[in-house]
């Protein structure tokens, strides 16, 4: 027996024995050829008298890991004769089974009472678990075998879940009679009820899970299944009917849900299983009704699907059928996928058969064509195995238009009609890799809208294509864009793939961009928002490490470079730049912009390997002209600060004034509408302005002057300059005026004190001043206050008179006491006055360029009783002397006369004309 031995030791008496076998390397098999193969090694004892024999066995098996110990007694002199099993055990791995009982002899009646503990299915080929519990078992034997089985499982653990049950069966030869079987895991139910065999016994099951996340954490609802077991054994009949409803399984919930299968358990099983879905939903995609059928036999099948729902929300139907055999020896499937159709957002249509070769280490698809919307793909092959990897094809007519719109990307101001195509080959075998992509624009381009315009802007598309190559681990990308008139980029990117890895993401690479954007102002124009930027840009950068974390290098070279921002007014030319980059860090060589006649310094530096990009610069200015905008013009000295982070560009500073000032324009001139476009100009928009943040200190220094609204005058001060996201320039601050002028009612008014606040827009300050006619001995004038665009203006004097007597004074310097056919000269001066505009440029200034400062009509009485008109037309020299030439209508009353007030109310006068010349010194007083 291949080595087996049996050694025996011990005596056989009359009335006794004690005999002792030892075994070692018994093989079962080697007895029977349809039993396992053993290694079965210990010890068999007999002893007792030969009426009362008994066993005592210790036995293991080092093949099967199994051992087992037990006391049998046979007792010949009882009646009826009983053979005894007591204390048997039997274990199996870290299973345990002991059982008690008898075999009445005569009667041919077994009796068994167990337990088992630790039985773990999986060892005889089910599922995993550990099963404990206890069993009886009642036989008779005689005749035919009837035996009754009870079972109690304690509590256990299957599939990972806590598991008890009971039930109770009876075997008959060939049946299974009278079979309640019930089982509990958690809230689910398993029940058998009925008998098995026969051609008409019939075994009803059913189960409930109320929540399928018992079974499965990804799965929510309930689930409940009825079938049945019938007829013989080597003809059973399975029909299984089981229903769902609310199921959600990950993001994709299914509303009711019903499977039926039917099947013969013999011949070529034939089967038929279907399921219906009223309802999948997952994202956009909602399947009103699903209907799936498979039939056919174990060896040969076919299979159809039919879905009909929405997709982004439009409708949508599905089609599938495919059928193939299946050689159970080698549990191999070959078939046909005959249709494939979608139609709805998503087009799809399968236009020739594919093949399907699929077993147990691989697949393989065969030629075959499909068309995806109005793309084409030509699926030459695609094969896998766990050793081999081929695949090869072409897609035709992708239009990126609408694969972005289905993907969701949209923007209302990109318009595109680019055609791609692309083609594909990559092998794998035996640890090497080849393979070559190409994507290439056919034709079309790409078109983008200035914002707040229906104008769009071509891009015009050049050579566009990408080219990825696969030479074992090395990879390889070359890519090219070109944009006639915008940008030209080329890129070549190489990487090695160890391991047959393709997480790009994490997968380390050098790169190299070079590109060149010729002329700023092209780009620039696609913003709309009133920013406008030339010069030429030159770009090499290198990147080399993953796309998070790596090293980068490179250059950028700007040459007549500009930048002007219509909302700040902020004005840089003939720029120069020169940035590098290296140990992934931005730094300025040099960025110099000029302005009037300084200059813009900029230094500063980048750290790539924040957590959020950011960036600071600091600017110094030298005598540059940095702002020039319709209302104010500022050339300073100072420094600042460029900022950048998450919330756009900042740009703050301390600067002195070299020389500024602040004009405002007569809203009275006629302009067009702000929303009348010229014929070839584009309509400045509100759109995103380039600086998200502008906030200077200007020292207004000694030499800046505010013009408009009537003020011509020297400014003291210091203003705060700040401008938010999308916002003009605003001023903030209060300036002391002084050398200044304020025109009203026609006269030039010295300001003998005031204050100009701004509080927000530059082209609306506050007034508070107090303007006086030069050396007026009554302190004749008007005091201003309000806003620039509203204000209100008072007359005012420093006695107390009337307004027709103080106006007279501040048109005449004399009451009206002294007006002689002055009715003509008022109207005159108030005619005059009227026709100022916003900027108080009067009637004189209009049409004397500003030399002439006054014009007066006075009546005079000659020493003959006549009277005559004439017109004084006066230019004050300086702030005390002023001349004056007198033209009478009759032409005999001509003269020049000169005044010179040195004090107050003290002046000297001096006339010379052709009736007669005089000198005199005054002095006025004026009484109430």
């Amino acid at each position: 027996m291949g080595g087996a031995q049996a050694v025996g030791l011990g005596w056989l008496r009359k009335d006794n024995m004690n005999l002792r076998i030892q075994l070692a390397g018994i093989d079962l098999a080697a007895l029977q050829s349809s039993l396992p193969k053993t290694e079965v090694s210990g010890e068999a004892r007999f002893t007792g008298s030969y009426d009362h024999p008994q066993l005592a066995i210790d036995l293991n098996d080092r093949i099967l890991a199994l051992t087992a110990k037990g006391d049998l007694a046979l007792d010949h002199l009882e009646s009826p004769k009983k053979l005894m099993i007591e204390n048997a055990v039997l274990r199996y791995a870290d299973s345990e089974a002991s059982l008690r009982g008898n075999y009445r002899l005569q009667e041919e009646k077994l009796a068994l009472t167990g337990q088992f503990a630790h039985l773990d299915p999986a060892k005889f080929g089910a599922v995993s678990g550990r099963l404990n519990g206890e069993f009886n078992i009642d036989a008779d034997l005689a005749s035919e075998a009837v035996v009754d089985v009870q079972f109690a499982v304690q509590p256990s653990v299957l599939l990972n879940r806590p598991l008890t049950g009971k039930g109770m069966l009876q075997f008959v030869p060939r049946r299974l009679r009278n079979i309640s079987v019930q089982f509990n895991s958690e809230a689910t139910e398993l029940h058998a009820e009925g008998s098995l065999g026969g051609v008409d016994d019939i075994l009803n099951i059913s189960a409930v899970v109320p929540d399928a996340a018992q079974w499965y954490d990804q799965a929510h609802g309930k689930v409940t299944a009825q079938g049945k077991l019938s007829g013989a054994f080597d003809d059973l009949a399975l029909t299984l009917a089981a229903d769902s409803t609310q199921i959600k399984v990950s993001d994709v919930d299914i509303g009711y849900l019903t499977v039926t299968a039917e099947s013969r358990l013999s011949g070529q099983f034939p089967f038929l299983i279907k399921a219906n879905i009223d309802s999948i939903q997952g994202g956009e995609l909602i399947a009103q009704q699903t209907e799936l059928a498979f039939d056919g036999t174990i060896r040969e099948q076919s299979m159809k699907l039919r879905s009909s729902g929405t997709l982004q929300q439009k409708p949508i139907d599905l089609n599938v059928m495919a059928k193939g055999a299946l050689d159970i020896n080698t549990m191999r499937w070959q078939g046909v996928l005959s249709e494939l159709s979608l139609d709805g957002v998503l087009s799809a249509k399968l236009q020739t058969p594919m093949t399907i070769d699929a077993k147990g280490d691989g697949f393989a698809l065969g030629t075959t064509i499909l068309s995806l919307n109005n793309m084409n793909v030509h699926l030459e092959t695609l094969q896998w195995r766990t050793d081999y990897f081929h695949t090869k094809g072409e897609l035709t007519q992708i239009d990126v238009a609408e694969w972005l719109a289905f993907a969701g990307v949209k923007n209302n101001n990109i318009q595109s009609d680019v055609i791609l195509a692309a083609d594909w080959y990559l092998t794998q075998q035996a640890g090497h890799r080849e393979g070559v992509a190409n994507i290439q624009r056919k034709t079309g381009d790409l078109k983008f809208q200035i914002p707040s315009q229906t104008q769009w802007l071509p891009l015009n598309l050049g050579q566009t294509a990408l080219r990825v190559t696969l030479d074992g681990a090395r990879l390889n990308a070359n890519a090219v864009v070109e944009s006639n008139g915008f940008a030209t980029l080329n890129a070549t990117a190489s990487a090695d793939i160890p391991d047959g890895r393709y997480d790009l993401t994490m997968l380390p690479f050098k790169a190299h961009v070079t590109g060149e954007a010729p002329d700023l102002s092209v780009l620039t124009s696609l913003s709309g928002s009133g920013i406008k930027a030339t010069g030429n840009l030159k770009l090499d950068l290198v990147h080399e490490g993953t796309w998070a974390n790596g090293a980068n290098g490179g250059s950028l070279i700007g040459s007549a470079l500009s930048y002007h921002d219509d909302l700040t007014g902020i004005a840089l030319d003939e720029g120069i730049m020169k940035i590098d980059m290296a140990n992934n860090k931005i730094v300025i060589d040099e960025l110099v912009f000029k302005g009037g006649r300084g200059n813009m310094f900029i230094n500063g530096e980048v750290d790539l390997l924040t957590a959020e990009p950011s960036a600071q610069f600091s600017i110094t200015v030298d005598r540059m002209n940095i702002i020039r905008s319709q209302e104010i013009f500022l050339v300073v000295t100072g420094r600042g600060d460029l900022a950048y982070d998450a919330n756009g560009i900042s740009l703050t500073g301390n600067l002195k004034t070299d020389y500024g000032n602040i004009r405002y324009r007569d809203n009275s001139t006629p302009s067009l509408s702000d929303d009348v476009v010229m014929a070839n100009e584009q309509k400045r928009s509100e759109g995103t302005a380039a600086l998200a943040h502008v906030e200077f200190d200007v020292d207004l220094g000694d030499n800046f002057r505010i013009r408009g609204y009537g003020v011509d005058t020297k400014v003291k001060g210091a203003l705060k300059l700040r401008a938010l996201h999308n916002q003009a320039l605003n001023a903030y601050g209060s300036l002391q005026v002084y050398d200044g002028s304020y025109h009203a009612y026609g006269q030039k008014l010295h300001i003998d004190r005031g204050i100009i606040s701004f509080l927000g827009p530059i082209d609306n300050p506050t007034l508070d001043i107090l303007a006086i006619r030069e050396n007026s001995s009554v302190g004749a004038g008007v005091t201003v206050k309000g806003t620039a665009k509203r204000p209100t203006v008072a007359l005012r004097s420093e006695l107390h008179m009337s307004s027709n007597e103080t106006l007279s004074w501040l048109l005449f310097d004399h009451g009206t006491d002294d007006i002689d056919g002055g009715d003509s000269g008022i109207l005159f001066q108030v005619f005059n006055a009227m026709l100022a505009g916003d900027d108080a440029t009067t009637l004189t200034d209009s049409l004397f360029g500003g030399v002439i400062d006054e014009i007066n009509i006075t009546g005079m009485r000659t020493n003959d009783g006549q009277s005559t008109q004439v017109v004084t037309v006066g230019k004050r020299l300086t702030k005390d002397i002023s001349v004056a030439l007198e033209k009478s209508f009759n032409g005999l009353h001509d003269a020049v006369r000169l005044t010179w007030r040195f004090v107050r109310h003290w002046s000297l006068n001096g006339r010379f004309g052709t009736d007669d010349s005089s000198a005199s010194v005054h002095y006025s007083i004026r009484f109430n």
